[in-house]
């Protein structure tokens, strides 16, 4: 499919001072579900307001359907938007909540009663229609604003951060449910979370920014595999990367590239007892924290560089049933394949490596 909605050069400056979102360039294809990604303050929550036109674009252009909108009003653009607090009607009933959208739109009586019970069904809350949002529960509350928007059939889905407010097993029983009925009803969708795993599990793509800027836009698994850029790298994934200054690593049988100035290697991808002359960088390491997660656990870890340098610390997550223990010793090995390069920008290096 084709471009359905695109940004180009979208920014938004607050006074001559501030710019919060620094020239964006975005292509959305119909009915795919984009995950706007990014620390607390990085400008994605503005970029979503820009698109819905509660906020005016300072720069740049926005063009929906092949329709340019950055001038339109919020209600000209058939746009449905969920907010965080769900922003539900207190005194009235779901059915009214689910029918005012309508109501406001002078659809009458009739068909506004038969588009509610049309949603109600789609979304399980029949048996709530008569109830008020303060007999709701959160995940309850949450299937009405999402029906409320629904109503209309809107063109495109904004939701800003719709979980934050549930408690971890509700947020994981409603990602399925989100995610569930984007993919049926094929409704273009962009959605502005700082959870990664949110963003991970549910999206086509993800636009990770950091400070107003888009640093990488991609499928989850390439973003994860192949991070653009340091920020990416350490943002991406829990535990984060680990990262190492070229100049801190012992000598190895790979050659690095003279622009290599940063090494990084996932905890995940770490090796233990590590043993012979691999491809690889191999440390004897001491086991100074233990986080144990059940199924596998979380070692952190102090290695020696030879360096007469600081020992460096090392996060891995080790998988097998084998418990480590403080003050241990161990062998690991950061396999040659499973390592990520970066420049003095800190921008990722293509190929990674050269060969031995």
């Amino acid at each position: 499919m084709g471009e359905f909605v695109r940004l180009h050069g979208v920014s938004k400056r607050f006074g001559n001072i501030h710019t919060a979102v620094n020239s964006v360039d975005l292509c959305v294809k119909k009915g795919e579900f984009i995950a706007l990604l990014g620390p607390s303050g990085c400008g994605k929550t503005t970029l979503l307001r820009m698109i819905a036109g509660l906020e005016p674009i300072s720069a740049g252009s926005l063009v929906i359907d092949g329709e340019a909108m950055q001038d339109k009003h919020p209600r000209d653009r058939d746009i449905a938007m969920v907010f965080q607090n769900y922003a539900l009607y207190p005194h009235m009933t779901v059915r009214a909540n689910l029918e005012y959208p309508l109501k406001l739109r002078g659809i009458g009586r009739e068909a506004r009663a038969k588009r509610a019970d049309e949603i109600a069904a789609l979304l399980e809350l029949g048996t709530l229609l008569e109830r008020k949002p303060a007999a709701l529960s959160g995940g309850q509350r949450q299937r009405v604003a999402m029906g409320r928007a629904l109503m209309r059939n809107p063109k495109i889905f904004l939701m800003d951060e719709p979980l934050s407010n549930l408690d971890a097993r509700l947020r994981m029983h409603m990602r399925v449910e989100i995610a569930g009925l984007q993919r049926r009803l094929g409704i273009t969708t962009l959605y502005v979370t700082h959870d990664q795993i949110e963003a991970m599990t549910m999206a086509d793509r993800v636009v990770i920014m950091n400070a107003g800027r888009v640093q990488q836009i991609g499928p989850p698994q390439e973003v994860y595999d192949r991070p653009a850029n340091l920020f990416v790298a350490t943002f991406i994934g829990a535990p984060p990367m680990n990262v190492f200054r070229a100049v801190d690593l012992p000598a190895s049988v790979c050659s690095l590239r003279p622009d290599v100035v940063h090494v990084g290697v996932r905890p995940e991808d770490i090796v233990f007892d590590a043993e012979g002359d691999r491809p690889g960088f191999q440390f004897d390491c001491t086991v100074s924290l233990v986080e144990t997660l059940g199924a596998d656990s979380i070692l952190h870890l102090r290695a020696s560089t030879g360096h007469g340098e600081p020992e460096l610390s090392i996060i891995a997550r080790k998988r097998d049933n084998a418990r480590a223990l403080e003050g241990q010793r161990l062998g690991i090995w950061l396999p040659l394949s499973r390592i990520h390069l970066f420049d003095q920008s800190g921008s990722r290096i293509e190929p990674a490596l050269q060969e031995p």
